[in-house]
């Protein structure tokens, strides 16, 4: 029997990639839960794909009132929260030189800061117990010097990740 059937998890960027990816393996083990994202015709063909059990949705991970409306509205259909992924992110292109502020902000904020926010909201949703598991796939590739700004994203999200453990 698995070790997570019948939980229910909420998965950002599950719309897409790896996110989906997750959705869907988490679907074949029993779990139920919502997926979210930003793009709605992914969100659309992705909950189609996951069909009952999962929610789909849309909403922006940097924006707090939205994940507070992701957590309400998934422990409103399925109760408690026992799983988080937060998987939602993205990089940019360019090197340290050509990056502006405004980009770099945008990649803190949904890199790093959203990660930070949803594990906040999160939490008076969840059941004791529950966990949390942030997506750092994308570090393997931080060797390449226009990705070295989500590389420390993705870090800061890994020391995050095992401060609520201790």
């Amino acid at each position: 029997m698995s070790r997570i059937k019948n939980k229910v998890a909420v998965i950002t960027g599950g719309n897409s990639g790896i996110g989906f990816g997750i959705a869907q393996a988490f679907k074949t083990e029993g779990v139920k839960g919502a997926i979210v994202g930003r793009n709605k015709e992914t969100l659309a063909t992705a909950a189609a794909q996951l069909g009952d059990g999962f929610i789909a949705i849309n909403a922006d991970v940097t924006n707090l009132a939205d994940l507070e409306r992701v957590f309400a509205a998934t422990a409103e259909k399925f109760g408690k929260i026992d799983v988080i992924v937060a998987n939602a992110g993205a990089g940019t292109t360019g090197t340290v030189a050509d990056t502006s502020e405004a980009d770099y902000d945008r990649l803190l904020d949904l890199n790093l800061k959203s990660v930070y926010f949803t594990v906040n909201k999160a939490l008076p949703y969840m059941n004791d117990g529950g966990f949390h598991y942030f997506n750092r796939v994308k570090c393997s590739t931080s060797r390449l010097p226009f990705i070295r700004a989500l590389w420390r994203c993705k870090s800061s999200c890994d020391l995050f990740g095992k401060s609520l453990f201790k």
